[in-house]
């Protein structure tokens, strides 16, 4: 099956259908290019994707293997891997994205599936590629780096969860975020209302038992956006910090968002989060400040992991990246255009 042409080359989806003629071509393909022969060709047949040819002739081919990732908490992914003659190593897009159309087409939302392809580079492959953190088609999105200097980009497939559906649970879509209809929350820049004041945003912190009052005098510097209700009383709050992500080799905002235990069916925590994300895109796209790639937090509410799974919150575009040790899940936004490291 042709799923693509580009230039002179024409890529086939061959995944589920390698006849003998395609086996014995891509046998020849890998034998003549010292890649691969006898039994080791042999096994890798049937983890073949796409093969593209020019002029009859394979001058490509790729093939993904199913592998957990530890750097991404463990989740499991398709391992993307390719072989291209030099000549045609401009085709390594337009590779990726017939091999993870195939592989989306075929995705069933099952907990055992892999939930996306994954990208391992070196540094010939990052050369040949855009050095920015997100890309378009297929979106992959930068996740790090191995111990072996490789570069991690992950593509999720539409619809995947990073953790099984909670029996009685049903995922909520990300079109729900913001305060309910109807409600009268209102969520503003702490710093550009007068309604809320430090020591009201203090004060909340402490009788919510979220922070001490030392640390709630610290944190208060940080605060970026509050959400009040009709009376004026903070029922919630977003903070951000510069951070560097070990993970990510990367500055980044490290964003934390609370809400008052009696507001939290209210969506408020979305609505906060987008409101955050929302106003550090604008600054680092006018170049009011640059200093940060994105915007990394932590889900800790077990609420919001449970109605919301999806490795992609689709209109957030926040991104499961890994897993802290107390279990919390770790998403990232990059701001359009940002470069990877």
């Amino acid at each position: 099956m042709i799923s693509g042409i580009a230039g002179a080359a024409t890529i086939e989806v061959v995944r589920g259908a390698l006849d003998q003629r395609r086996a014995d071509d891509l046998l020849a393909f890998w034998r003549q290019r010292r890649a691969l022969s006898g039994h080791e060709a042999l096994r890798r047949l049937p983890e073949v994707v796409c093969v593209l040819r020019r002029g009859g002739d394979v001058v490509g081919a790729s093939s993904v293997y199913e592998s957990n990732v530890a750097l991404i908490g463990n989740r499991r992914f398709w391992i993307y891997r390719s072989l291209l003659d030099q000549e045609v190593a401009d085709q390594g897009p337009n590779m990726v994205r017939a091999t993870f159309t195939a592989l989306q087409d075929e995705f069933d939302g099952s907990s055992e599936a892999p939930i996306g392809l994954c990208l391992l580079l070196g540094p010939e492959e990052r050369r040949l590629r855009s050095a920015e953190a997100v890309w378009p088609d297929p979106r992959m999105i930068y996740a790090g780096y191995l111990g072996d200097g490789r570069e991690v980009r992950l593509g999720y497939f539409e619809n995947a969860l990073i953790a099984p559906p909670t029996p009685g649970v049903q995922v909520r879509s990300s079109g729900e975020y913001g305060p309910a209809v109807g409600s009268d929350y209102r969520i503003e820049p702490f710093a550009e209302q007068e309604r809320v004041t430090r020591e009201d945003v203090v004060a909340f912190w402490t009788r919510e038992g979220a922070l001490a009052a030392p640390e709630a005098q610290r944190r208060v510097a940080e605060m970026l956006f509050v959400a009040s209700d009709p009376a004026g009383r903070p029922v919630g709050v977003s903070t951000t910090v510069l951070r560097r992500i070990d993970q990510l080799r990367a500055d980044l905002w490290y964003t934390r968002v609370f809400v008052g235990a009696a507001h939290r069916r209210s969506h408020l925590a979305l609505g906060l989060a987008l409101g955050a994300r929302d106003r550090l895109a604008r600054r680092f796209a006018s170049g009011e400040d640059r200093r940060a790639i994105g915007i990394v937090f932590e889900v800790e509410s077990e609420i919001l992991k449970r109605f919301f799974p999806q490795a992609v919150w689709p209109r957030t575009q926040f991104a499961f990246i890994a897993e802290t040790s107390t279990g919390s899940h770790v998403r990232v936004f990059y701001f359009p255009g940002a470069p990877a490291p």
